[in-house]
């Protein structure tokens, strides 16, 4: 995809009602940090990629308060979230992983830049020209490596 030390790649499993981040890239270590552990399904551009399948914005604001401004209006992000970002990205693309049997909708991958409009359409036919099928297979293969939270309830965790 061409990214650079101004970008970054996650990858985000859905477990029904919340998403929780399983992978990260980028070249930028501070870029690269973990942010929260558990995000809701029913805000930013990880929420609207589940439901439409898709989400983009080419060019957010620089400034505050208009960054948080669109935040808060377009992708429905808590204040608080917004201030614990640790990247304050200008442009993003998100899109929904189904699964090969049933089609159902369970990951979602992000791409995000701190350059506005670099994540722009060209980047998203790119995206979707690629054979993405083995970002699925492995997120599929990999599902049964992951912690499971009722057997950590179970734990006494």
């Amino acid at each position: 995809m061409g990214l650079d030390d101004n970008d970054r790649v996650s990858i985000y499993k859905h477990n029904g009602s919340s998403f929780y981040r399983i992978a990260r890239h980028s070249n930028h270590p501070e870029h690269a940090r973990p942010g929260r552990s558990i995000y809701p399904d029913n805000e930013g551009c990880m929420g609207h990629a589940l439901r439409e399948g898709s989400a983009f914005e080419e060019t957010l604001p620089a400034r505050s308060p208009a960054y948080e401004n669109r935040l808060i209006d377009r992708w429905h992000m808590q204040p608080e979230a917004i201030r614990n970002l640790t990247m304050r990205s200008r442009s993003i693309a998100a899109f929904a992983l189904q699964r090969p049997v049933g089609g159902r909708r369970f990951a979602i991958i992000v791409f995000e830049s701190m350059v506005p409009g670099r994540i722009d359409g060209d980047c998203r036919a790119r995206f979707n020209d690629e054979e993405h099928g083995g970002i699925i297979q492995w997120l599929e293969t990999m599902e049964r490596f992951e912690p499971k939270p009722s057997e950590a309830k179970q734990e006494g965790f």
